[in-house]
């Protein structure tokens, strides 16, 4: 104990003030593809495609690089991936129309 009091003297000094419920503040910005609206299209493909549709467009690339084509979702807009990279992004108010425009690309 004698050996971290110093690291915990340090660390206690640092600490924040804690917060309240009403300190925290939460974004439900998101934008959403409602399932049916990929499923609507996808139903009719009638070669084998990998579609991933992920929440984040920070790990979502990455989690899903294996996919033909992927559409990650964002704070008011989205981005679509292939093997993981990113090349292309677009607004939340087109982000359906968008996606379906790539999902032909393939088919």
């Amino acid at each position: 104990p004698e050996l971290f009091a110093r690291n915990v003297e340090a660390l206690e000094e640092v600490q924040p003030e804690p917060l309240t419920p009403a300190d925290i503040e939460v974004n439900m910005g998101a934008i959403w593809v409602p399932a049916k609206a990929v499923y609507a299209f996808a139903r009719n493909i009638k070669r084998p495609l990998k579609i991933a549709v992920m929440g984040c467009a920070v790990n979502g690339p990455g989690e899903a690089k294996d996919a033909d084509v992927g559409l990650a979702l964002g704070d008011g807009n989205a981005v679509f991936f292939k093997n993981g990279e990113v090349f292309r992004t677009v607004s939340s108010a087109d982000v359906v129309t968008e996606f379906i425009k790539e999902l032909q690309k393939l088919i």
